[in-house]
């Protein structure tokens, strides 16, 4: 299986990091019994724990409890030690002294070369995060990449960078800089390697669970369990009897029903994040149902323009922001609807629309248009795993997929669409795109331009994001997109 293959397949609801987190504090805590162990949901079971190639929202969870980084980023970007004790940034070169003190879950000491090692290896094309390690100097060879700017001096790290990247601090506070030891197993059984953070895997159990124990047995940390719980039913009815410790809200109906009645063992929390809903057009699909280049641009900008983001607003009930433009989160570009009589160049095919299996998305598939001139669309609920696997394969028409953002960095979302980039198969290749110049200020518009004219996508909403979380439970904290982080979780003594 490629590379690119297996990363995909994984992606269930696709694509995380972030790195700036903010924390929730600890609010008043009455009434109820100490739970004995910490434990979160997990959605899906397509665990992979190795940090080069981790792509799924449910395996970064898990991984933010088991790895740590060269440094931490709060929300308001301001740095604190991790695995450097100390750090100093001029110009483009980054130095970073690793801690004495830092150890992997095996025992062993976390060494500058073991730093140079795993950033080196997440370099590496193919992997979930090159992308965001691209500002550091490197140079091709063949299939691999030589990490010329990476460079060892006893227990100091040396980065430095070809062009000076806004995103790179945040990058190495997030799954591309967290440590592995020099030498692993990439193959290993959920990709389970030593890593850097409080916790080890003790026990995977397919379909039913993940648990952790703390590296330090004598450190008063709880056992951490990740309970595989697909029904958002059950889910909410878990989070009211107090058997979940933290609940994403991330649908009307979850929201609903946790909410519906009045819980006095949780708080609700709420942000803005970076996830998205977009629809992805397959154009060699529709180059083969006959449409020519101009006719899938004609489609494409009139089902973009016909779409009602209020109604798509008012269905998420809270939950959905409306954004139109083809970039999320970046520029201010829409697109405009094209003439009436294009449309009626456009062939008499039907197209299917695949969405996830889920009554919010049913919801939206029923909110979204049925024709555009001649062309008809019928709305299917797939399977997530068959879902992406068609994604993968190209076997679709028109796909309806929630996007996991990550960091507010061009760079990521143009990984959609480089010819090369990591996510490619999310989105397509845009010739061009490959030679922006990063370090130029113009380069956001040039990405921006190049989206609203080639891309094949076509933004539906944004999504807040709502949480329900025990009041035994502190140290919580969110990237600036959204993801949670583990990394600090605890629970609170017994008042």
């Amino acid at each position: 299986m490629t590379t690119r293959r297996r990363l995909a397949i994984v992606a269930g609801t696709i694509l995380v990091i972030g790195a700036g987190i903010w924390t929730l504090r600890p609010h008043d805590r009455v009434g109820g019994s100490r739970p004995q162990e910490l434990i979160f949901r997990t959605e899906s079971f397509a665990i992979n724990l190795f940090p080069p190639s981790l792509a799924e929202i449910n395996s970064r969870r898990i991984a933010t409890l088991l790895n740590a980084p060269l440094i931490k980023m709060s929300d308001s970007g301001s740095l604190t030690p991790g695995l450097a004790s100390r750090w100093a940034h001029e110009g483009l070169v980054w130095r970073f002294t690793m801690s004495s003190d830092a150890r992997f879950s095996d025992g062993s000491p976390v060494t500058a070369e073991d730093a140079a090692a795993s950033l080196c290896r997440t370099m590496q094309p193919g992997t979930s995060w090159a992308w965001s390690l691209s500002s550091i100097a490197q140079t091709k060879q063949g299939d691999k990449v030589l990490c010329d700017g990476l460079k060892v001096n006893g227990d100091e790290l040396v980065i430095q960078q070809s062009f000076d990247a806004s995103w790179l601090a945040d990058a190495l506070a997030g799954p591309a800089g967290w440590i592995l030891p020099k030498q692993v197993d990439s193959n290993a059984a959920y990709g389970v390697v030593p890593g850097a953070g409080r916790y080890k895997v003790k026990e995977i159990v397919p379909d039913s669970y993940v648990l952790l124990t703390p590296v330090n047995p004598g450190a008063g940390l709880p056992p951490v369990r990740f309970r595989y719980t697909p029904d958002d039913n059950q889910a909410a009815s878990l989070m009211r009897n107090g058997a979940l410790s933290t609940l994403y809200l991330q649908s009307p109906l979850l929201k609903s029903a946790v909410t519906s009645q009045k819980a006095d063992e949780f708080t609700l929390i709420s942000h803005d994040i970076d996830r998205v809903r977009v629809l992805i057009i397959n154009t060699a699909r529709l180059r083969e149902r006959g449409f020519s280049a101009a006719m899938i641009r004609t489609f494409r900008d009139a089902l973009d323009t016909s779409i009602d983001r209020d109604r798509l607003e008012a269905i998420s009930k809270g939950i959905g922001v409306k954004d139109a433009h083809p970039l999320p989160i970046f520029g201010t570009r829409v697109r405009s609807a094209p003439p009436a009589e294009a449309l009626m160049h456009l062939p008499n095919v039907t197209l299917t629309v695949f969405s996830e299996p889920d009554a919010f998305s049913d919801e939206i598939s029923a909110a979204l248009p049925t024709k555009i001139g001649p062309v008809r669309l019928e709305y299917r609920g797939v399977e997530k795993g068959a879902l992406i696997g068609a994604l993968v394969d190209g076997r679709y028409d028109v796909t309806c997929l929630v996007l996991e953002a990550t960091m507010h960095s061009p760079k990521f979302w143009s990984s959609f669409f480089e010819p090369q980039g990591a996510f490619v198969a999310f989105g397509m290749p845009i010739a061009g795109i490959e030679d922006i110049d990063w370090a130029s200020s113009t380069s956001l518009d040039q990405l921006d331009t190049l989206l609203t004219s080639e891309s094949n996508w076509i933004t539906l909403f944004r999504e807040t994001r709502i949480d329900a979380v025990s009041k035994w439970v502190t140290g919580l904290a969110f990237t600036r997109s959204g993801q949670d982080d583990l990394s600090a979780v605890t629970l609170e003594a017994e008042q």
